[in-house]
């Protein structure tokens, strides 16, 4: 199942036989936002990445490649002090 464990599908085990179906369409729609916000943050840090790559700034401080706060840790409730 494209990487997914049968055991995702609920807290008791594999569906019966005539729920799989059922199963699997609820299984579909709680993963699809998580892995979609996934995507995205990957699209976003791979962009980044390549912008990195390319960079040819003197020095971090004169870079804007570390002002864009869209970069910052997900799970980061903090956000960096802003440049003066």
């Amino acid at each position: 199942m494209a990487g997914v464990k049968v055991g995702l599908m609920s807290n008791s085990g594999p569906p019966a036989r005539g729920d799989s179906l059922l199963a699997i369409g609820e299984l579909a729609d709680r993963k699809l936002p998580e892995i979609t916000a996934l995507i995205q943050r990957t699209q976003l840090v791979l962009s980044w990445l390549e912008s990195a790559a390319r960079c040819e700034c003197p020095n971090l401080a004169e870079c804007p490649l570390f002002d864009d706060p869209a970069l910052e840790p997900a799970e980061s409730g903090r956000r960096r002090p802003a440049r003066p």
